[in-house]
């Protein structure tokens, strides 16, 4: 048994932040955005994700790229 809860991290299209990450332990209170890494309506639109260890890993494009 983990002692660590168990998320979802995961790309969410949102009508204010664009497709930016979103957080969920799989209920409504719980879900929310994560990072708004291309801040405003902008998207940065994260791909690509994969564990190494404890992190979570992705692609995403921000306002300098």
């Amino acid at each position: 048994m983990s002692s660590k809860p168990e998320v979802l991290i995961y790309s969410q299209i949102h009508p204010r932040y664009g497709q930016e990450l979103f957080i969920s332990d799989g209920t409504t209170e719980g879900t929310r955005l994560l990072a708004d890494i291309n801040e405003g309506a902008d998207w940065s639109s994260p791909e690509h994700f994969f564990v190494v260890g404890d992190k979570v890993l992705f692609e995403a494009f921000d306002s300098e790229a």
